[in-house]
């Protein structure tokens, strides 16, 4: 269940089949004012939905994150570490050892495709 905050300091609620109904309703030709109306969702982020053209629970704004859940994991348990340690970390402790890992990765994945392309090329028969 989504809830948003009103100017009364409250919360709505209104559910996500609620949010697929106006959408529906609006596609099939009714305005957004009285689809939202007659669902009970707010009509600004009605609005929002209809311009994107889709629902997406659970979706967080902003771009999407560059490392994947696993790969945030390990630096979370990294910087836990040491914390434990008593080893303070600093942005650009942090952002070193993001872009030493991403150049790890990177070459790896180079040296891989290097193989892979010198492999190709000398089977190649001039």
């Amino acid at each position: 269940m989504l809830q948003k905050l009103n100017s009364a300091s409250r919360f709505e609620s209104y559910t996500a089949e609620q949010v697929m109904k106006a959408l529906a309703d609006t596609q099939g030709g009714m305005s957004i004012k009285k689809a939202a109306a007659k669902w009970n969702v707010p009509r600004s982020s009605l609005q929002v939905f209809h311009r994107k053209g889709t629902y997406e629970q659970n979706c967080r704004p902003g771009p999407s994150s560059i490392l994947a859940k696993a790969e945030e994991g390990l630096l979370t348990e990294w910087m836990i570490e040491m914390c434990r340690r008593g080893i303070p970390i600093s942005k650009n402790n942090l952002l070193d050892v993001i872009s030493q890992y991403f150049i790890s990765i990177f070459y790896a994945n180079y040296h891989a495709l290097y193989c892979t392309w010198l492999y190709v090329v000398s089977e190649l028969q001039f």
